[in-house]
């Protein structure tokens, strides 16, 4: 190891916040959630809307926003048929 390099040694958490973690929803459950009320309360909601909303509540990126918008609609619209 060269003098002045960090280790990369991965870092223990504590149980608790291991915990906390997994209760919290991922990226694509809040985005899923959300894409479903939207579509609920307006079936012709335009694809830009969603998109913002997904930058706003779910904390993405407008290309992230994008991309989980395309995966979320292939996923519900399989749901239904």
């Amino acid at each position: 190891m060269k003098s002045g390099a960090a280790s990369t040694k991965p870092v223990d958490k504590s149980d608790t916040a291991k915990q906390a973690e997994a209760l919290q929803p991922t990226k694509m459950e809040r985005a899923t959630a959300l894409y479903i009320k939207l579509i609920t309360d307006d079936e012709h909601i335009p694809r830009k809307d969603i998109i913002d909303e997904f930058v706003k509540q779910c904390e993405l990126t407008p290309a992230g926003a994008a991309t989980y918008f395309n995966t979320i609609k292939k996923r519900v619209s399989a749901k239904k048929s």
